[in-house]
């Protein structure tokens, strides 16, 4: 887990994919810590830098705290190994971000749980 300092308007992280993964989702949570912060998320492939709509491949911005996830589908079909991760605020703002794999697990009823690692 990672912490925003303030001052700062972006901050860049790498997320490195296991070659091994092959069930599991990138999920990114960014997490404010007050209720006046509203960082925007961006994720990329190949930019080390992802600071806007058109420097990445996936944004997540909403009110507050954001969240977006990587298809394990989407990680192996392209054999992604490092997610390049952007955080930009817009004032000062204070957040955690954390990274995690997770995989979906179909019960009996088909009803979908989320399992954390």
């Amino acid at each position: 887990m990672l912490t925003g300092l303030e001052g700062q308007t972006q901050f860049f992280y790498k997320v490195d994919v296991p070659s091994s993964n092959q069930e599991g989702n990138l999920v990114v949570e960014l997490l404010t810590s007050d209720e006046f912060s509203d960082p925007d998320l961006f994720l990329s492939f190949s930019n080390e830098e992802p600071n806007s709509p058109g420097g990445s491949d996936i944004m997540c911005a909403s009110q507050g705290s954001d969240t977006c996830t990587v298809s394990s589908s989407r990680l192996n079909e392209g054999d992604i190994r490092t997610v390049f991760v952007g955080v930009v605020c817009h004032a000062n703002c204070r957040y955690r971000i954390h990274p995690t794999f997770e995989t979906v697990i179909s019960l009996s009823n088909n009803v979908e749980m989320r399992l954390d690692f």
